[in-house]
This record gives structure tokens, sequence and C-alpha cells, in this order.
């Protein structure tokens, strides 16, 4: 990764994993050290949880962490048209969130 897929092009974050119904989605920055991705590969692949103390030790290793995002992230088509009691959050309605 190099930057975020946003307007203000922001610098990627060192790390992204998610999670879909297909399995886990492993992202590193462009320049995370590669002796370090094995290590959170396994950590990633130990167990049905991944262990997210375990994790944030080998990103502090790299840099110290100053934020983490966490939460369900949710993108639809444009032409998604399913009924649905679902809102889809603009910048007029982001209070909502």
């Amino acid at each position: 990764m190099t930057e975020l897929n946003e307007p203000l092009n922001i610098d990627a974050p060192l790390f992204f994993l998610g999670h879909t119904s297909e399995g886990n989605v492993v992202r590193f920055h462009k320049n995370f050290p590669n002796l370090k991705m094995n290590k959170v590969i396994e950590v990633i692949n130990s167990g049905d949880n991944v262990d997210l103390r375990k994790l944030i030790e080998i990103m502090n290793e790299i840099k110290l962490i100053s934020s983490i995002w966490m939460g369900p992230a949710y993108v639809f088509p444009e032409n998604f048209n399913k009924k649905s009691n679902a809102v889809k959050i603009t910048i007029k309605n982001k209070d909502l969130l």
C-alpha cells in the first residue's frame, strides 16, 4: 500500500487486516519490513481468533502506534437496488454515525 483511496492523498497505514466471508485480507505498507511480515502472518494464521495484542507488539517494534481503527466497513455498489432499512451515510447525514 502507498496511500489511502481518499481525496486527501493520505499516506497508507502501516498495516491493514480485514475479514470477509472469503477469509482474511492482509495488506502491508510499501515500507513495512519484510522480516516482520512473516511474524504478522504467523499471528493471523495461528488460530480462529487473531491475537491483537501480539499484532500491536509487532507493530510497535516497527513504529510506535499513534492510532488504531477497528470496526465494520461496508461498501455498496451505486446500483444497489434491494429494499432495505439501511441508510446511506453521506456528508449531510454523517451525524448518524
